[in-house]
């Protein structure tokens, strides 16, 4: 069960089982931490084990899948970066990060891939998470350029140790994307066919109505 964060340290407990392709110092690491000297590490042993079972159930099967799929399309490499993991209340509050935020818990992280392929790692993890019906709370797409995150966001649960399943985008200042944003974006007269003619499905009648009105 998560717990909100607290300034309570605790020796790290050891002795359970540890993931397979990730390490908890990998989860720790932070270059602003180090930069400002600030203290990033799983010192409370609820978060230490909210971190190691975020690992082992939500981002060792993925990298494991993933490899798959990079060896089965010729892709260079299947590993999983994580660029951001475990945030430490004092490095949440220096960056100033959500207090809710599900990194401060151990039970996020903001990952790439590694061979660079993220279009396809983002396309790939959506039909992964909803084909296996995997039990996590977010993906969030962040600061997407033509629809490509410059990162991903998986949870595998909230505070309230709920699993959404939501899948949204947010853009640079983190407010969430519309999913018609790009409906919008289109001329008038697009938009008019696509609802007019059910988007393109019938496009006889799509044509005509261009041919005689333009």
């Amino acid at each position: 069960m998560a717990h909100k964060p607290d300034l309570l340290k605790y020796p790290k407990t050891f002795g359970h089982q540890l993931p397979e392709f990730f390490s908890i110092a990998e989860f720790e690491y932070s270059e602003v931490a180090l930069k400002h000297n600030i203290d990033n590490y799983l010192t409370n042993p609820i978060h230490y084990d909210n971190a190691r079972l975020f690992l082992i159930e939500i981002l060792d099967p993925i990298r494991m899948e993933w490899t798959k799929y990079c060896f089965d399309n010729d892709f260079s490499d299947g590993a999983i970066v994580i660029t951001s993991g475990y945030r430490s209340k004092d490095l949440n509050d220096f960056i100033n990060g959500s207090e809710s935020s599900a990194h401060c818990l151990g039970l996020a992280a903001d990952i790439k891939p590694r061979n660079k392929k993220m279009k396809e790692f983002q396309n790939w993890l959506v039909n992964y998470l909803k084909k296996n019906k995997v039990k996590f709370d977010q993906l969030i797409i962040e600061s997407p350029k033509n629809g490509v995150a410059s990162w991903l966001h998986i949870g595998r649960m909230n505070s309230k140790g709920q699993t959404r399943k939501q899948i949204f985008a947010l853009d640079e200042k983190g407010k969430k994307i519309p999913r018609n944003r790009k409906f919008f974006a289109k001329p008038i007269w697009q938009r008019f066919l696509i609802l007019f003619f059910g988007a393109g499905n019938n496009f006889i009648l799509a044509f005509l109505f261009l041919f005689f009105v333009g």
